[in-house]
């Protein structure tokens, strides 16, 4: 059996192919071999481009009264939000998400 060779093509040409796999609704595999790109290219490709450089690594935590009772908003810089409805809630909540992030 033949092998495919496959045209090396540069990150701009991956962020358009991963942005038309996820709108088009087909699946990595099926989407890699129509129109004939490297599927273990499109998996490195993607998780490439996928992170987000940050200066520094904080999140936001904004701490504020919600009924007359104490709750934690943390917003992470990816777009998470998790609000809690106690400051101990929340605090932890935070530790876990410095951990992750």
């Amino acid at each position: 059996m033949e092998r495919k060779k496959y045209q090396r093509i540069g990150a701009e040409q991956w962020r358009q192919h991963v942005r038309a796999q996820g709108e088009s609704g087909k699946s990595i595999t099926e989407y890699c071999q129509q129109v004939g790109v490297s599927a273990s290219g499109f998996y490195g490709w993607r998780q490439r481009l996928g992170k987000k450089r940050t200066e520094a690594g904080f999140v936001r935590l904004d701490v504020g009264a919600r009924s007359g009772a104490l709750g934690v908003i943390i917003t992470t810089p990816n777009g998470y939000r998790v609000e809690a409805g106690g400051v101990e809630v929340g605090i932890a909540t935070a530790r876990r998400l410095a951990q992750v992030c």
